[in-house]
């Protein structure tokens, strides 16, 4: 993941967003429309997941 290619002066800076809603990051794709737009799958194991709160 190439954060150069996200804006420097959204929200919180570089990065990108997060979500559980598979429907709302493709519409947050779709709003973006730039060539560098993607929608990555990740799953996490419930046990692993309390380490990230």
């Amino acid at each position: 993941m190439d954060l150069n290619a996200s804006k420097d002066k959204r929200d919180f800076g570089r990065g990108f967003y997060t979500t559980t809603i598979s429907a709302q990051a493709e519409s947050w794709a779709h709003n973006m429309r730039t060539s560098a737009s993607t929608i990555r799958c990740h799953s996490i194991p419930s046990a692993q997941s309390n380490v990230l709160s």
